[in-house]
């Protein structure tokens, strides 16, 4: 980056961490707000109690931005703060103009909550049957020789940093093979194998992990078929059934920045032969002037929709 730009692009995160204590404060006073609607019973202000908490994250999320997005700039973590401020900016310009996109927003994430976890929950359920089908593959003198070298660490040393050094060198072998395996694909919980005791872990997994991750699976969705139910007309009267990007961009007269924006980083985020063979694999250094011009002025603009809603809530 050339002078010019460095200095356009640090005058812009000045001004951006200027803002920290403008928003610690306000997350202070919209945290406040927000307990008193809930305190006077939001059901006849449901939209303004989830505004001021929408709002609230989203300048927590912004304070988090300014304390690990700040320090060094680069093309994609710029391109990325870019895009979910801009998304964030067009979900905050629908609650704005109809409140009732605050409970759209609330069923969205609910919904969200309930698909990763049970996503997660396939996973683990994958990860099981791998480990029993490599449990199964281990001979029982691989078996045998583990439970040995185990028992005889467990008695011989009691601090752990020395068990687990004797067990990697007497069953070197036998970690390399399980390490080989885990290695081929992603596993959440291959780190746990470090004997490449597949049967034991497998058990453990299906007996105890899994069963909590279900109960919690089940609870979220509950949680959101109840609020889905509770609020179904408000959020079929938006007339969205589903969140496209451009559209509701669009809607809120930000679809110029949609087309630029998302153009941008998925050309330099995503592995598009486009992006690959380019010779440019980052932003120009003109660029990141223009970038994080736009990053500023998102911040301002959040910052100054929480002033407002707080003045008029």
């Amino acid at each position: 980056m050339n002078e010019n730009s460095r200095k356009s692009v640090e005058r812009e995160i000045r001004r951006i961490r200027s803002l920290d204590s403008d928003l610690e404060q306000l997350i202070t006073l919209l945290r406040d707000r927000g307990m008193s609607l809930a305190t006077a019973g939001p059901n006849g202000q449901l939209g303004s109690f989830w505004h001021l908490e929408i709002l609230r994250h989203s300048l927590r999320r912004l304070r988090n931005f300014i304390a690990n997005n700040t320090d060094y700039v680069e093309s994609l973590s710029t391109l990325a703060l870019c895009r979910s401020l801009f998304e964030l900016v067009v979900w905050l310009k629908h609650i704005e103009n109809n409140k009732d996109f605050a409970l759209f927003f609330v069923r969205e994430h609910l919904r969200e909550i309930a698909e990763h976890s049970e996503r997660y929950s396939l996973q683990v359920t994958r990860e099981i049957e791998i480990y029993e089908q490599f449990a199964e593959l281990e001979d029982q003198n691989t078996h045998d020789r583990r439970y040995r070298v185990i028992k005889s660490a467990t008695e011989s040393y009691h601090d752990l940093a020395s068990r687990e050094e004797f067990i990697e060198k007497e069953l070197a072998d036998v970690i390399d093979t399980a390490r080989r395996k885990t290695d081929e694909k992603l596993f959440l919980y291959s780190d746990n194998i470090a004997y490449g005791d597949f049967a034991f872990h497998a058990k453990i997994l299906r007996t105890e992990t899994l069963p909590e991750l279900q109960d919690g699976h089940r609870a979220q969705q509950a949680d959101y078929e109840r609020f889905r139910l509770e609020h179904a007309q408000k959020i079929e009267a938006l007339g969205v059934k589903k969140w496209v990007w451009d559209q509701r961009a669009d809607a809120v007269g930000m679809v110029d920045e949609y087309k630029y924006i998302y153009s941008y980083t998925s050309r330099l985020l995503h592995a598009k032969p486009g992006s690959v063979l380019d010779s440019q694999q980052t932003l120009s250094e003109s660029e990141f002037p223009i970038f994080w011009r736009y990053i500023r002025q998102q911040f301002e603009w959040i910052r100054n929709c929480a002033s407002v809603v707080l003045d008029q809530t």
